[in-house]
């Protein structure tokens, strides 16, 4: 089938996101948002029911009927009902899925490689269960979406029989041209409801161990020692599900240090709050230590603001515009950045780099819409011709 024609391919996307995983649900907000801009009708997405409202603007609810009646098909037939039967039954094509289902297209999604690189954050039984998902999904499903091309480097190490699966899917950031003014008409709100300093720095990463927070705190310790006194604030979820006392170890670093005048925890905040806090600090931080393809460093991309970022491939890859990188393990060299970036900037909007973000901001979300439908179409005519074939 090809693009243009009068039948539409039903995309199913089984996945229910989690509200608290902010990374996802951004990230299928802008998925479905750059599809809608380069699709004629050709393609139908549908998403559970069970998800954020906020993903729903440019995809499809499934039909809770179809699920009844065939709940009630089973029921009286003695048949086990599943609800994935269902789905599978109706679905073009499944995206994004980490499980593979047989009799239909599967495009399945590997964000990252984390646990390869940085296996001390994951226990025992996480590693072997994801080496067992992935590796079953490489080997059965039609497609591999991934989000970078150091992705596919580990792909291609992971699986080496199944790299011609491999797709690379860079994802966008969309700015909505609204959020500038937005951002601009809440600054004395927000600047009163956290208690913001004049002068910042902003980390806007979860508060996850891989993210490496602590070695901007010690950063900040260096600099005291030195009596330049920087802020740094920080926004994200304080819960990380493989370390529960991974926050207090940021308190008890803050409080060791005594930093505490220096440091804002604001937890999981607004996203228009996110979005004045990016535009109005000094810098953005990523100090990650491992990213698949960085929300934070697209966000920067498509707002228009400076970065500071920890020297992993992936960030390279991203090359946000006037970014500085640092050796994500030498806390020093971050500091002599910061000192730098705190006596030569007085903070607030980049207007240049802003001016060069809005204008680049709807082709590439085209693009980003444009690859993804490159890559349903082309699976499907696959999956369609394979099972010809076999016929």
């Amino acid at each position: 089938m090809q693009t243009g024609t009068k039948k539409s391919i039903r995309v199913y996307f089984p996945r229910e996101n989690n509200a608290g995983w902010l990374g996802g649900v951004n990230y299928f907000k802008n998925l479905f948002f750059a599809l809608s801009l380069v699709n004629d009708g050709s393609i139908c997405p549908y998403l559970p029911p069970n998800n954020p409202e906020e993903l729903f603007e440019h995809v499809n609810k499934f039909k809770k009927s179809a699920f009844y009646w065939d709940k009630f098909v089973c029921a009286i037939t003695g048949r086990k009902y599943n609800k994935m039967d269902t789905i599978v039954k109706k679905a073009d094509i499944l995206s994004h899925c980490y499980t593979v289902y047989k009799n239909t297209c599967c495009i399945c999604w590997i964000p990252d490689f984390q646990h390869l690189h940085l296996p001390d954050m994951f226990e025992q039984s996480e590693l072997i269960h994801r080496n067992e998902t992935f590796a079953d999904m490489a080997k059965n499903a039609n497609t591999i979406i991934l989000s970078s091309y150091d992705a596919l480097n580990d792909f291609k190490k992971f699986a080496p029989e199944h790299a011609n699966k491999a797709r690379v899917l860079n994802f966008v950031s969309y700015i909505d041209p609204q959020v500038y003014d937005v951002t601009n008409n809440i600054s004395a709100q927000v600047s009163a409801t956290y208690d913001l300093p004049k002068k910042y720095f902003y980390v806007p990463n979860q508060f996850w161990k891989h993210k490496n927070h602590i070695c901007v705190l010690n950063a900040i310790a260096l600099l005291k020692k030195q009596g330049v006194d920087v802020n740094v604030v920080f926004s994200g979820s304080k819960s990380d599900y493989r370390d529960n006392s991974f926050f207090s170890e940021i308190l008890d670093i803050i409080q060791k240090y005594n930093i505490q005048q220096n440091v804002r925890l604001l937890g999981v905040i607004k996203l228009t709050e996110v979005y004045y806090l990016m535009r109005h600090c000094v810098s953005i931080i990523n100090p990650s230590l491992f990213e698949g393809w960085s929300s934070t460093v697209e966000e920067a991309k498509s707002i228009g603001k400076n970065i500071i970022l920890s020297d992993l491939n992936v960030h390279r890859e991203q090359n946000p515009m006037n970014a500085l990188y640092f050796s994500p393990h030498d806390c020093e060299q971050l500091a002599v950045i910061l000192k730098e970036k705190w006596n030569n900037s007085q903070g607030g909007p980049d207007f240049d780099l802003e001016v060069t973000a809005r204008g680049a901001m709807l082709d590439r979300m085209k693009s980003f819409g444009e690859n993804y439908k490159k890559i349903l179409f082309e699976a499907y005519n696959t999956y369609n011709a394979d099972n010809k074939a076999e016929v």
